[in-house]
């Protein structure tokens, strides 16, 4: 957790942090797929933007949505953590992951103070199923990236009002 706690810290890029989050993520438990989903809450939308997988796909699902209102994410949202298809054995998202080889995933949902960022989620092929000891960890690689995330968003946010604020720096000197 360390090693990614740093690795985070050295980039604000959302694409570096959600990579970097999946890698040290996926290696501390063991994960042989793994995937990051971000959620607007204008939309009620979680859309995935990063997957890794062991195994070569035929088709990658980054860019796909998912409405909040999916069974997977009205339980995901109210227990901040899925594991499938333990928790949802009728859930077609669970289907969906036994036919591509899935034989248990766990969905962890990343908050920062109260708001909800996203989720993430570990997959293995084989059928041994993770620990409570390795979805602990989920849990705290999930903290972390939510930080990261919001720290991201925050430094954008000042960013773009810096520049505005030279912007007008510019227009009123140039008035006068």
């Amino acid at each position: 957790l360390v090693t990614l706690a740093i690795s985070l810290s050295d980039t604000l890029e959302v694409d570096r942090i959600v990579g970097q989050a999946l890698s040290h993520g996926g290696e501390m438990v063991g994960a042989e797929t793994q995937s990051a989903l971000l959620y607007d809450p204008a939309q009620q939308t979680f859309r995935i933007v990063a997957e890794q997988d062991t195994r070569a796909r035929e088709r990658s699902l980054v860019g796909a949505e998912f409405p909040a209102s999916l069974d997977l994410a009205v339980h995901l949202l109210a227990n901040d953590v899925v594991v499938l298809p333990r928790d949802l054995p009728d859930s077609p998202v669970g289907g969906v992951l036994r036919e591509g080889g899935v034989a248990e995933c766990v969905c962890v949902l990343m908050r920062h103070a109260g708001q909800t960022v996203g989720a993430l989620a570990f997959s293995r092929y084989r059928a041994a199923s993770f620990t409570e000891g390795e979805r602990r960890l989920m849990r705290a690689v999930a903290h972390q990236t939510a930080q990261a995330l919001r720290n991201a968003e925050l430094v954008a946010a000042l960013r773009q009002a810096n520049a505005l604020k030279s912007e007008f720096v510019s227009t009123m000197s140039h008035e006068l």
